[in-house]
């Protein structure tokens, strides 16, 4: 089965994940202050990055949960 493709549309205090092939709503990650955006690490397959602006922090987060490394 192929691996879904996602966009991570990054705005004002979340970012929200979206099927790039239907168009629907995967997910929100929350409680991201002025973020700039996400990015996929090389090497790190199963964690995504995303920096906050407000907070000037990057956080880690579960593209499988959405979870951020923060949460439980």
């Amino acid at each position: 089965m192929p691996r879904a493709r996602r966009l991570y549309i990054s705005h004002a205090t979340q970012v929200e994940v979206v099927d790039a092939d239907s168009g629907k709503l995967i997910g929100t990650i929350p409680d991201t202050p002025g973020v700039h955006g996400a990015a996929i690490r090389a090497g790190f397959q199963t964690r995504l990055h995303e920096q906050t602006g407000r907070e000037n922090k990057v956080s880690m987060f579960d593209p499988a949960t959405l979870k951020t490394d923060q949460e439980d």
